[in-house]
């Protein structure tokens, strides 16, 4: 189930975003087929995933530049529900930043 989410309210967990990345989910390309930008072939990378911390704080651990694409757009964007347990998400995502939770 996807829910919508707000950008405002999410911390990254990567440095950085690439201006090819961020212009790729800008194209009509883009909102006709949903093929991400990359890695389409992983599953946690078909839609973007929220980490919700005991704190309330909630971190992207995917989906970066299409959350910098709503920021700019001034939109919320879709995600599955948030996760609690990230350790669902351990074998197929990469930690993108050191400890981030």
């Amino acid at each position: 189930m996807l829910e919508e989410v707000d950008p405002r309210d999410l911390r990254a967990t990567q440095p950085s975003v690439t201006r090819e990345g961020v212009s790729y989910y800008l194209t009509p390309r883009y909102k006709r087929t949903g093929q991400t930008f990359a890695d389409y072939h992983r599953v946690v990378n078909r839609f973007p995933v929220i980490y919700q911390r005991e704190d309330g704080e909630q971190l992207i651990i995917s989906g970066h530049h299409r959350a910098a694409v709503a920021l700019l757009e001034g939109k919320q964007f879709e995600s599955p529900r948030r996760v609690r347990r990230l350790d669902v998400y351990r074998n197929y995502a990469t930690p993108l930043a050191p400890n981030p939770l």
